[in-house]
């Protein structure tokens, strides 16, 4: 007996929410999506999900019927969702509208809400999602090899040193092994804090040089951060003797504006490098600290790293769209959303 299709496949899906989905969205056939918003944050967070169906007039009257008869398996395929909302034109397909629809939602739930506190809370949610989505795929469309994965025959220690120098050099980290007369190269890389993370070990000890952007265009802001990693399992002798290094390194690697020494991944988490780098610039007077117009934020960081991938996207050869390309399971895209940390925010659907 031949196995049972799936109602539904899985056309593109994403951390960007709505306008990302906007993009996506095909106006030559009748689709359904799966949008996820949340309200409040940690044990006071709200998670609603939100089906669309994109019932467009551009599609013929007759593909429209064929599609919309399949609507129930399509929406059962899907799940439980709290509010439906049909769309007709692509152009409804944005921020606003849909947020409009998601606050009768939330009031009907109790509360005091409003479209704008709506938005905020979204755009905490993408933010946390890309990042998300970032430890798991990597940056831009799809994942990124390290230098010490592609191979030393590729990749140099100078030659990595000098595109975390850049302002938007392909690598953004990169680390050297404790030796006061050359930079001996251990590895680089180009998704950040979490990809760096990865690579220390924790009978190694490492210096390294971290460039965090804030902000994109004519709004970012960079800073060079000077990192040592000694491992918890390093013997006493072999640290003494790599502590001995640290000025010599940290004068190969200067100019930098910020020092961090952690010996557990605990201590350089992006939360926490972020929050030293804030600390820095306030002492330096660069900012005041004021939450309203902080420019060392999360999101002006996933902002700045976006930017990166691009721009370096010729340099690892991303496939330009390969993230709306690529084959998603239903299964996997369902389970990513339900997630508190699946880097999903929405799932564009087709009938089969």
């Amino acid at each position: 007996m031949a196995a049972e299709t799936a109602p539904i496949k899985v056309l593109a899906r994403g951390a960007g929410g709505v306008e990302e989905l906007q993009a996506a969205l095909d106006e030559t056939q009748v689709t359904f999506a799966l949008l996820k918003f949340q309200v409040g944050s940690g044990s006071f967070a709200r998670t609603k999900f939100l089906c669309l169906h994109n019932n467009l007039e551009t599609v013929s009257v007759i593909k429209r019927g064929r599609t919309n008869a399949k609507k129930g398996a399509v929406k059962a395929a899907m799940g439980s969702t709290h509010a439906e909302l049909v769309i007709e034109e692509k152009g409804d397909l944005n921020l606003d509208h849909i947020l409009e629809e998601m606050l009768k939602v939330f009031v009907a739930d109790g509360g005091d809400f409003s479209v704008s506190k709506l938005k905020e809370d979204y755009e905490a949610l993408l933010t946390q999602a890309k990042l998300a989505a970032t430890k798991i795929e990597g940056v831009g469309s799809g994942k990124r090899m390290t230098a010490a994965e592609m191979g030393g025959d590729y990749v140099s220690g100078d030659k990595a040193l000098a595109a975390v120098r850049e302002p938007l050099g392909p690598f953004n980290w990169a680390l050297f092994l404790p030796d006061e007369t050359k930079l001996a190269f251990a590895n680089a890389g180009s998704m950040s804090v979490n990809e760096m993370r990865d690579w220390l070990k924790d009978d190694k000890v490492y210096f390294g040089i971290l460039r965090m952007g804030f902000g994109s265009g004519d709004f970012r802001r960079t800073k060079w951060i000077f990192f040592h990693w000694s491992g918890e399992s390093v013997g006493a002798v072999k640290r003494g003797r790599a502590n001995a290094c640290k000025k010599a390194l940290h004068e190969k690697l200067s100019p930098t504006s910020v020092d961090i020494s952690a010996t557990d991944l605990d201590e350089c988490t992006l939360e926490v490098i972020i929050e030293r780098v804030k600390k820095s610039v306030v002492v330096d007077g660069e900012t005041k600290g004021d939450d309203s117009s902080d420019p060392f934020t999360m999101e002006a960081y996933m902002a700045a790293l976006e930017e990166e991938a691009k721009a370096n996207a010729d340099f690892f050869g991303d496939a330009e769209g390969a993230a709306s390309t690529e084959e998603y399971s239903v299964e996997d895209s369902l389970k990513r959303i339900h997630a508190d940390d699946g880097g999903v925010t929405w799932i564009l659907f087709a009938a089969t």
